[in-house]
């Protein structure tokens, strides 16, 4: 076949055009700079709700609705986020890369504001007045070289700093639906907010425990709120493209923004796989995600870079975790005791029931050691022993208006797990919940020093009495002549 000279080489062309022009695309898309002196930093910024601070000032100021929500407090890196300090964050993994059209030498770069410092590679962390980090690299193909001639990515810092909180928020659930509910409380604009909701699923095996419900919002004004209700989704599954692709039309790179994805994508959607412990697979967590203004970024934390950049481009990132979880199926949980009143050491038996008041079945998930306990507190409401009944385990449906026994014959011996001792005579809560569905009940009984046996031989406690009348009669004989 004779192929047409000038088809072919019009064929060429538009192919090299084509080819030209995506690649094009490709370039912007990773705005990878090339003229210019740029630096790029994303930081995430973990704060745990603390839902008592939070509900009481804003949401349930007479409530005390989220005190038993389900809070997942760790990092990747293991990290406690604090959460007796309502304005304390712990910023995890703010990395600094530099992009420059040419080597540098001589390039100091301070960070401000910053306590507890862990820094990589090795700098200047001045004391705690000062709260400052100093490098004293080049950068060369824009890599870091520090002065023994080691290279590194980019320069790595984590620590605390300050901040108040952004924003109020909460999620309510039905049996089918999850209405979720943020305000900001700030005076700037947050943007990229993501809500994520996990719960366990219905079907407990490793390899699909979950099902989990996001919704996204693109930015809120100060003091703008929304409410957002959706349906449980029964299945896992979350896209982080719109994420990645954001991150890049903020400044940062394909590279950079997907390293940011891969480092903290379990521990937004799925905090199970990154525990030590099996059973947090199943357990319900809650997050917010939401990216900060650059000033406000600069404010927190104040980088200082010298020679000066062309361009600055800095992502913080809000990760807030345990957030309040509220139920509305008409849900109560009862707790039952063989006995009202103890004699010391008499074994106190116990069982829980969850009565469904709703006129639909309802599905109550027991699938981690945190979702359900029993507690026990002296009159003091000091806790003398705690237990997460273990012997609980994977989904009970609950017909409408009926009721199912959850946890049965749960025996506590009266011993104090402090020291192993029998506890003493006195008034004891028994305190049950169920966090799956925000449930939790209390009970008292009393434990008593002063109940007897019944006797062995019948009237026996008579014969002081019959002894005393004999004696007085024939005391009586004697006296009558």
């Amino acid at each position: 076949m004779k192929l047409n000279r000038r088809l072919v080489i019009s064929w060429l062309v538009v192919i090299v055009l084509a080819s030209t022009f995506l690649s094009g695309h490709i370039v912007v898309a990773q705005d990878d700079p090339s003229d210019e002196f740029e630096v790029h930093e994303w930081g995430i910024f973990l704060k745990n709700y603390d839902c008592t601070y939070m509900n009481q000032k804003y949401l349930f100021p007479s409530s005390s609705d989220c005190n038993y929500t389900s809070v997942l407090t760790e990092s990747p890196s293991s990290g406690l986020i604090y959460y007796f300090d309502p304005n304390l964050i712990i910023d995890r993994k703010p990395v600094i890369y530099f992009h420059s059209p040419e080597n540098l030498a001589d390039v100091t770069v301070k960070v401000s504001s910053i306590r507890n410092a862990i820094v990589i590679p090795h700098a200047n962390v001045a004391n705690v007045e000062n709260e400052q980090i100093s490098w004293y690299v080049s950068i060369v193909n824009n890599s870091i070289v520090v002065p023994n001639g080691t290279k590194y990515p980019y320069l790595f810092y984590e620590g605390d700093s300050s901040l108040p909180p952004a924003i109020i928020a909460k999620i309510t659930t039905s049996s089918k639906n999850v209405t979720f509910y943020i305000k900001n409380i700030a005076e700037y604009t947050i943007s990229d907010i993501y809500f994520i909701y996990g719960y366990p699923g219905e079907s407990y095996h490793f390899t699909s425990p979950h099902g989990l419900t996001s919704v996204q919002i693109d930015k809120l004004e100060p003091n703008e709120e929304q409410t957002i209700t959706t349906m449980l989704s029964s299945n896992f599954s979350y896209n982080t493209s719109e994420m990645l692709s954001s991150l890049i039309e903020n400044g940062l790179t394909v590279e950079e923004a997907q390293e940011l994805i891969d480092y903290w994508e379990d521990y937004w959607f799925y905090p199970g796989r990154i525990s030590s412990i099996p059973s947090t697979l199943y357990e319900t967590y809650s997050r917010i995600l939401y990216t900060i203004p650059q000033s406000v970024y600069d404010q927190l934390l104040p980088l200082t870079i010298t020679p000066q950049p062309d361009v600055t481009k800095r992502i913080g990132i809000f990760t807030i975790t345990g957030l309040p979880i509220i139920n509305e199926d008409k849900l109560q949980l009862r707790i039952d005791t063989d006995k009202d009143v103890y004699s010391v050491g008499e074994p106190v038996n116990i069982s829980v029931t969850v009565v469904n008041q709703n006129s639909y079945d309802v599905q109550l998930n027991m699938t981690g050691n945190s979702t359900y306990n029993i507690y026990f507190y002296n009159s003091n409401n000091t806790l003398i022993y705690g237990s997460n009944y273990w012997d609980v385990w994977g989904t009970f449906i609950i017909p409408a208006n009926s009721e199912k026994t959850i946890i049965e014959n749960y025996t506590w011996n009266q011993i104090d797990s402090k020291d192993g001792t029998q506890v003493p005579a006195g008034t004891y809560k028994i305190h049950a919940g169920i966090y799956d569905k925000n449930l939790q009940n209390e009970k008292y009984i009393t434990i008593s020093s002063g109940i007897k046996e019944e006797s062995k031989t019948p009237g026996f406690e008579l014969i002081p009495a019959i002894f005393a009348i004999i004696a007085f009669i024939l005391f009586w004989k004697r006296k009558t002549p």
